[in-house]
């Protein structure tokens, strides 16, 4: 009985799987997409001249049940011209053994929430065990160099997660470190695969065919059956573990770890953060949404025109928005379409609603707008997202992160009297996500605080307008704009939602547009003249290079585990002299020093020329072995440029050494 429905199942799920992978090839870009079927062919082979290829008979690779896509040569060709595949192909000896047992995507990819700079977030799943330690480190070489090879030559985010199968069974995804969560989210981070997973190649796993909240008895009934059945076999599926229940105790840790992320895709948190909330609802009975998931595609193929029931993101989202619907929560339910469209990322019309020259992504978003009333009005402000003034972007910004403050009070209210909770995140795991949460929305004294954006790409400027003024105290008032403008512009109300930030330090401006990914290399800088000031345009655009080159870009969610469980302290240092005095002294004036500390924050701080030498000092000296290496001094060019630079640089090295 079982054996038969699990050879019941198999079908509805090969083609609702097939029906995603033709979905992520749909919203690929046409240079980009002859990779999917590439990268998986790289993990396959160990060819020479190809990423990924290692000298070392040693190394692990190889997929189980792995065959050719048709007109595959034709797609190798385009990515690598002239390479003689057969011949190659032909001289390889193939592996000892099918290391890769399964190759699965999770995330976006292949639902409507897919875009032109989705990761491409796979477990490569594997047994640890048959490996020996040299193995295991080739095995990590090859990955991370096919990884190495998309980003840079393609520009594509590949993440390759090597997952031991035997671990993830019992839901062991590592510490809360990088792209792991650790304690904090391990069965929320199982649901979130489940839900999402595309089978890229191998077998397919074990869990998708079983019906939807058996319990672990029941499943390893299940597993018991399919050995001894004909048409589902166990070498054809791969036992990632069971998931029929989370509990409340572990929502706490996930709510936790969702906030930590919210510094880096706010977006993606919002929506997260909802979810966990509904969930923890004791007015709400709910069950797993990737139970949603495969309950809908056991049911049967997807339709053509009845696709969103089936999509992974849809399903959530549909979820999310039901529940503060039925709470009347209308500030809520807007922000979340909000959020939702812009990261959809489909300039919508209403005049295209109802044209069947569209793909599923484009319908299923006309079919939302339409349910939601929205008007023409308020799609085209929303199309014109990057083009918003900074107050409106910074105004989303902080309507986002106010949501997930508030939720994550609310969730912390309803756990903090359940010891379970306590039991489902490790005190290793509240340290390091807690702090990383202090650096961000922290104020402390010098700190260049971070904006409360919504969108990874809401602040950046395509291009910068610096001007400077007296103001009625006759000191120099430096603004600073977004765009390209003359001094008549300046002057008009046309300028007005443009200014970014006002201040007499020019420096501190520059150091805040910069750690806030306002500015870049790819910035273009303007200056509006008559400028009263000794600091010129190419003042401005060397700091910029050097702070760029000097401070490693970094998000505060990747920060190492041991240095948020160390005391913080200053890892690099930049020392800027006279940047904004005349550039006729012979002598040090004002000194800036620019430093990031072991948590990430960033801190700027201005002296006259005696209190900033005896700061350098006392800051260098507090860890002398690591920061007489990392720091640098920056002064603008001048004729006595060079005169100055190298007097601190050696009182420097007399009372710190080189």
């Amino acid at each position: 009985m079982m054996d038969t429905l699990l050879a019941k199942n198999l079908k509805p799920y090969l083609a609702y799987n097939n029906s995603r992978i033709t979905r992520l090839l749909e919203l690929m870009h046409p240079k980009t997409k002859p990779l999917f079927h590439i990268l998986t062919f790289l993990l396959h082979t160990n060819l020479r001249d190809l990423p990924g290829y290692i000298k070392d008979k040693e190394v692990p690779y190889g997929i189980e049940n792995y065959s050719f896509p048709p007109g595959f040569e034709a797609e190798f060709s385009t990515i690598f011209p002239g390479y003689p595949l057969r011949q190659r192909m032909s001289e390889d000896t193939g592996p000892n053994q099918l290391s890769i047992k399964s190759l699965l995507l999770m995330g976006s990819v292949g639902s409507m929430a897919q875009t032109g700079k989705s990761d491409f977030d796979y477990w490569v799943c594997f047994n640890e065990d048959s490996l020996n330690p040299k193995q295991l480190e080739l095995f990590k070489k090859k990955l991370l160099e096919i990884e190495k090879w998309a980003d840079k030559d393609h520009d594509l985010e590949v993440h390759f997660f090597p997952t031991d199968i035997k671990r993830a069974q019992v839901n062991n995804f590592g510490e809360a470190d990088k792209e792991s969560a650790g304690s904090a989210i391990a069965r929320l981070l199982k649901e979130e695969f489940y839900r999402t997973c595309v089978l890229v190649a191998g077998r397919m796993p074990f869990w998708c065919l079983i019906p939807t909240g058996i319990s672990d008895d029941e499943y390893n009934q299940y597993k018991k059956a399919a050995k001894g059945s004909s048409e589902v076999n166990t070498g054809m599926l791969v036992d990632l573990g069971n998931l029929y229940e989370i509990t409340t105790g572990e929502f706490f840790g996930a709510a936790l770890w969702q906030m930590n992320k919210a510094m880096d895709s706010p977006y993606k948190s919002v929506l997260k953060m909802a979810m966990l909330e509904g969930f923890l609802d004791p007015e709400v009975e709910s069950q797993l949404l990737c139970n949603i998931v495969k309950k809908r595609f056991h049911e049967g193929t997807p339709k053509k025109d009845d696709w969103k029931r089936y999509d992974p993101y849809a399903t959530m989202f549909d979820h999310i928005l039901d529940y503060y619907v039925k709470k009347q929560r209308n500030d809520v339910v807007d922000l979340l379409q909000t959020c939702f469209y812009i990261k959809i990322g489909f300039k919508a019309r209403k005049s295209l609603i109802g044209s069947t020259n569209l793909n599923f992504k484009q319908k299923t978003m006309l079919d939302y707008i339409e349910n939601w009333g929205w008007d023409q009005n308020k799609l085209d402000d929303l199309n014109d997202f990057k083009e918003w003034g900074f107050e409106k972007v910074l105004s989303l910004g902080n309507r986002v992160h106010n949501f997930l403050i508030q939720t994550y009070r609310n969730l912390a209210d309803r756990l903090k009297k359940e010891d379970q909770a306590k039991q489902m995140i490790s005190e290793q795991d509240i340290t390091v996500l807690g702090r990383k949460l202090f650096t961000f929305y922290s104020q402390k004294p010098g700190k260049v605080q971070l904006m409360k954006k919504a969108f990874d790409e809401g602040l950046w400027q395509e291009s910068i307008t610096f001007a400077a003024d007296y103001n009625k105290q006759r000191k120099v008032l430096w603004s600073f704009y977004s765009g390209k403008h003359n001094k008549q512009d300046l002057s008009s109300w046309k300028a007005k939602d443009k200014l970014l930030k006002q201040g007499l330090n020019i420096l501190s401006i520059v150091i805040w547009a910069i750690h806030n990914g306002m500015l870049d290399k790819k910035t273009s800088l303007y200056f509006v003249l008559p400028n009263p000031s000794p600091v010129g345009l190419a003042d401005i655009q060397k700091l910029m290079e050097t702070t760029i080159e000097f401070f490693p870009s970094s998000k505060i969610s990747s920060i190492s585990n041991k240095d948020l469980l160390s005391h913080e302290k200053r890892t690099r240092i930049l020392i800027v002299l006279n940047f904004d005095s005349p550039r006729w002294l012979q002598e040090i004036k004002t000194i800036s020093i620019i430093y990031l500390n072991s948590w990430g924050e960033l801190f700027c701080e201005s002296y006259d020329a005696k209190v900033g030498v005896e700061k350098i000092l006392e800051y260098i000296l507090e860890d002398p072995m690591n920061l007489k290496k990392n720091y640098t001094i920056f002064i603008p060019h001048s004729q006595y440029s060079k005169k100055i630079h190298d007097s601190l640089k050696s009182l420097i090295v007399k009372k710190v050494g080189r």
